[in-house]
């Protein structure tokens, strides 16, 4: 490898992150590597003191940290501008891109170094991943766990990953060129699929090549009460059932019965929230979801809805 060149652009994130910022960025300017990496740090615009900590950083590591600080929140507009910019060839120049948030971090030196080792010496690989420790951050004293407990050193097809998803985004080093194909653009302008990011860049770097797993736990990933899926009304855990059931239909039919598995699951948390919120207009059309499941793909669901009453009388059995 050219030393002179970046080999890695780290993509990382922020919004409202100042409690957690310092333990990112300490695990990206840690790294240890024989290539050169850059690390492009967005803020979108916060409100608390994130932008004052990526200045300080960006003053004290200026090879490593390339400050970009947003004057208005890109996120809110939905226009496509701040994929437009977190994403843009002029910011991410390395042939691979790194992806940590602003609420997550690296705990190992040598993560970059490793996907990096495996990713060139395996050129059909478009993206390489690490497990990662679970932290809850919503002060439930919930205990830390790995993000996939049961997670093996070798590739993964795309549906076994849609079906139980075991891909920790603050692991993910994959191939730049990956997002300069047209079926990316495709997929990231389709209106139900681009509400989640992660999902549909993994399944496109499958779509083109292999997805590698390392054992490695490389990173920690916070879960947060005031998280998407967390904080999620009714609205949006439907929306995230609609995401879920369009996946086959943009990446095809072998991820038909991930797509119904995953989608049922996300319409019957909505119908829960509906119930608690007692929005009536959302049970309607979340049970109008449901039965078009059902009525679409009676074999996939069915199965589901055994795997559902076999769960449900383990838990029951094991009180």
């Amino acid at each position: 490898m050219n030393n002179c060149d970046i080999i890695v652009s780290v993509r990382c994130i922020v919004f409202n992150h100042e409690p957690y910022l310092r333990q990112c960025l300490d695990g990206i300017v840690m790294q240890q590597t024989d290539f050169r990496f850059e690390a492009f740090v967005h803020d979108d615009a916060s409100t608390d003191g994130s932008a004052d900590i990526i200045r300080e950083y960006a003053e004290r590591y200026p090879d490593i940290i390339k400050p970009y600080i947003e004057e208005e929140n890109l996120y809110s507009k939905k226009d496509g501008s701040f994929r437009r910019v977190t994403y843009s060839p002029e910011n991410l120049r390395g042939k691979y891109i790194a992806q940590c948030e602003g609420d997550d971090y690296w705990t190992d030196p040598l993560k970059l170094q490793k996907q990096v080792d495996y990713l060139e010496a395996h050129p059909d690989c478009m993206l390489c991943f690490t497990n990662a420790t679970m932290h809850w951050e919503d002060g439930s004293g919930k205990p830390d766990r790995l993000f996939a407990p049961n997670l093996e050193e070798r590739d993964y097809a795309g549906p076994e990953m849609t079906a139980d998803w075991i891909t920790p985004t603050a692991s993910f080093v994959f191939r730049r060129d990956i997002l300069d194909t047209d079926f990316y653009h495709q997929v990231i302008a389709h209106p139900k699929v681009s509400i989640v990011g992660d999902i549909p860049l993994v399944l496109t770097c499958a779509r083109f090549g292999q997805v590698h797993a390392l054992q490695d736990v490389t990173c920690v990933y916070r879960r947060q009460a005031n998280g998407f899926v967390l904080k999620a009304n009714s609205r949006k855990q439907l929306a995230m059932g609609d995401y879920r059931y369009c996946l086959y239909k943009v990446f095809g039919r072998e991820y038909l019965e991930s797509a119904v598995h995953t989608s049922l699951y996300r319409y019957r948390l909505a119908l829960s929230i509906a119930k608690r919120e007692h929005n009536a207009g959302n049970i309607a059309r979340i049970c109008g979801r449901i039965a078009r499941v059902y009525i679409c793909h009676p074999r996939y669901a069915l199965k589901r809805f055994k795997q559902v009453l076999q769960e449900r009388k383990e838990r029951l059995a094991s009180q």
